[in-house]
């Protein structure tokens, strides 16, 4: 995960509640796609006005989750997986093209994390709804065929 704003929203998020499980508000990666749509840009975990800030918009997008620090994390560790996949399966960044090695590479270790905290796996799996939400293009070109972002593609029974 090149981006170190993604990694620290992953450790806060993690911090603030060691939640592992999915609430069925989010059981579609396209109400994953809507959350994280909803929180970003830019998602200002840094600022705790930030946070509470989004906290209203929390409640109306995870009703099934009574906690505010749950979820906080929720949404703090789904916006990480999510941006940091969406971000490698995108056709460019600022930074400039994605390649195929690139995306191998960094799905290396966004697949390891996501296999490590299913949250920020959920987020991952939300890439490819997140870029259709944005209107965005994007390619799985270079990402293994065993990605955690490739598991609702049409190869495997669902639409991207």
């Amino acid at each position: 995960m090149p981006d170190p704003t993604m990694a620290t929203a992953l450790f806060v998020g993690q911090q603030l509640s060691g939640v592992v499980a999915l609430p069925g508000s989010l059981a579609e990666p396209g109400q994953r796609a809507h959350l994280v749509h909803e929180v970003d840009p830019p998602l200002d975990w840094q600022t705790p006005g930030r946070i509470r800030a989004i906290g209203p918009a929390l409640e109306r997008l995870l009703p099934d989750v009574s906690d505010a620090m749950e979820r906080a994390s929720i949404a703090l560790r789904l916006w990480a997986g999510c941006l940091a996949a969406a971000k490698t399966i995108a056709l460019e960044t600022r930074d400039g093209p994605n390649s195929p090695e690139l995306r191998t590479a960094a799905f290396a270790q966004i697949d390891g994390i996501a296999e490590a905290d299913p949250i920020y796996g959920a987020g991952v799996e939300a890439a490819p709804a997140f870029k259709v939400l944005r209107g965005q293009s994007y390619s799985f070109d270079g990402v293994p065929s065993g990605s955690r972002v490739r598991w609702r593609t049409p190869e495997r029974g669902g639409n991207a």
